[in-house]
Order: structure tokens, then C-alpha cells, then sequence
């Protein structure tokens, strides 16, 4: 049969993952977190995922929030509108 046909590559490695993630410049309900870029392990990096959650809770039960970072230049974020004096985990 003679037809178009469409061939959708996927790449299933997951890159490296960003060195040096550290907290920077917190407040009571901030924080900005920075990072060393990643190597790209297979074709050109092209955002950041930062998600993050309070201490009293899983990443499995609630992510409080996740921010996309697109231009992958800048190796870091704000993340802001965090409930009062509360801890937080992330993952970059």
C-alpha cells in the first residue's frame, strides 16, 4: 500500500541530571534555587522541571507546585507563594 506515513522518534534516555542544586536567598515564603547545568546526554536540553513540596507531605500524595524553566541558560528559579515558615523539598 503506498501512503504517507509519519515516524515519531522517541528518546527514551533520561538526560543527566543538573549538579550543585542549592537554596539560595530564602524567605519566609521564597526561594530561589540554582544549579549547575546538565551534560545532554542525547541532543540538546530544552527546560528544566522543578517541582517541589512541603515536608509534611510525598512527592506521591501532593507536589505543591512545578515550575517549567525553558531557557536552560539561566540554571535557576524563584519559587514563591510558600505557606509561611514551612519546609519544602525539590527536585530539579
Amino acid at each position: 500500500m503506498i501512503g504517507v506515513y509519519r515516524l515519531y522518534m522517541v528518546d527514551d534516555e533520561v538526560p543527566a541530571a543538573p549538579r550543585s542544586v542549592r537554596v539560595i536567598n530564602a524567605t519566609s515564603t521564597s526561594f530561589y534555587v540554582t544549579w549547575s547545568p546538565a551534560t545532554p546526554s542525547r541532543g540538546p536540553l530544552v527546560a528544566y522541571r522543578v517541582a517541589y513540596w512541603k515536608e509534611s507531605t510525598s512527592l506521591l500524595d501532593a507536589v505543591s507546585g512545578t515550575v517549567l524553566v525553558n531557557d536552560v541558560t539561566v540554571p535557576g528559579t524563584l519559587i514563591a507563594g510558600l505557606a509561611p515558615y514551612s519546609r519544602y523539598h525539590l527536585r530539579v
